[in-house]
């Protein structure tokens, strides 16, 4: 036995012993069956073993195989013995008794070791109770997987838009396995973040939420707050700046008035004044009524006037023109002129109006 090579370790390493059991079978077999010279073994069976051999001129390879092995493994065999004849052609001429020469026909021996499976058998490996333990963990890691991005990416979005909202200042949340809670603080103006939920995936009952309310002042918290209290007519748009809520429209006294008094109820809103627009139609609206040939004012005009005189007086601060005129100047003349010490003789109820 020149050199050998084994697909399992625990194989018996008596490799002289099997070259000689072969040489014997092949001398039994030659003899028995009286077969030519030229006759030559080329297989073994051995109940699950099969013996495949392959001769060159100088040498003989043998391998012992389990199961049925495919017909392209006697090529392979063909090939390797030709390639250690070629490759150690003089080791063969120069050979007396030394084999460590032949160490270099290991890697083509190797070349042999094959191993195949039959469908069967595959299906049997695959479907071991192992591949399946595996295959199920495998799976549900994946189902797993798959939902924590799902639920983590919903719930970033969601924190996302409520960072993005007016009025909603979140102080603290937490993606947990069963239910994911948040808590913060909350305009009453600001939106729901209950009622947001469904928009990202989200159930209420599976979040726990916190919300304690507050007043939000930011500029544009306020002038939101103050749209939904004041509810100004269409034409009327509301701003706001240090601290000023200003009305910049056409609208009815009245709702001037009512505005100026809930303007001063809404959180940092110092003042409430009327556009130089808004407060032009205003003027031009005003009607104050006298006792009949009298200059007294009719019952409760002192404060209409008063009122009168001070959006007069915002006008002249910031240096704008006001143009008084109609075709009946003379009443608003003699009016004006008994406010300033001069007298009036309208009679009735009648009425001053700018105009």
């Amino acid at each position: 036995m020149l050199q050998h090579v084994s697909a399992q370790k625990n194989v018996s390493e008596d490799a002289d012993m099997v070259s000689a059991m072969l040489t014997a079978i092949q001398d039994f077999a030659h003899d028995s069956f009286k077969e030519t010279e030229n006759a030559q073994l080329d297989s073994l069976q051995l109940n699950d073993f099969s013996v495949w051999i392959e001769r060159g001129p100088d040498a003989i390879l043998a391998g012992v195989i389990r199961g049925n092995a495919p017909l392209t493994l006697r090529e392979t065999f063909k090939e390797a013995i030709e390639a250690i004849q070629f490759v150690q052609r003089d080791d063969f001429e120069e050979y007396e008794g030394d084999t460590t020469k032949f160490e270099k026909s290991r890697p083509m021996l190797d070349n042999c070791l094959q191993f195949q499976l039959n469908k069967d058998e595959n299906k049997s490996k695959i479907f071991s109770p192992f591949n399946m333990l595996a295959g199920f963990l495998g799976l549900f890691l994946l189902v797993f997987g798959f939902i924590y991005i799902r639920d983590y990416w919903r719930w970033s979005n969601y924190l996302e838009r409520l960072k993005s909202e007016k009025g909603i200042v979140v102080v603290e949340s937490d993606l947990g396995w069963w239910k994911d809670s948040i808590s913060g603080l909350r305009d009453p103006a600001a939106i729901n973040p209950e009622e947001i939920l469904g928009e990202y995936g989200l159930r209420a009952k599976n979040v726990e939420s916190d919300w304690r309310a507050f007043q939000d002042l930011s500029p544009a918290m306020i002038l939101e707050r103050a749209n939904k209290i004041l509810q100004p007519p269409e034409g009327v748009k509301l701003s706001f700046e240090n601290g000023i809520l200003i009305a910049d429209g056409i609208a009815a006294s009245d709702w001037f008035d009512q505005a100026k008094k809930l303007s001063l109820a809404i959180g940092g809103v110092n003042d409430f004044r009327l556009s130089q627009n808004s407060l032009i139609g205003k003027i031009e609206g005003q009607e104050i009524l006298f006792n009949c040939k009298t200059s007294d004012y009719a019952e409760k005009q002192a404060d209409k006037f008063e009122e009168l005189r001070n959006d007069l007086g915002f006008l002249a601060e910031t240096e704008k023109k006001l143009v008084i005129g109609s075709s009946r100047t003379s009443r608003f003349d003699r009016f004006s002129r008994n406010q300033y010490g001069a007298k009036s003789s309208a009679c009735g109820k009648s009425s001053c109006r700018i105009e």
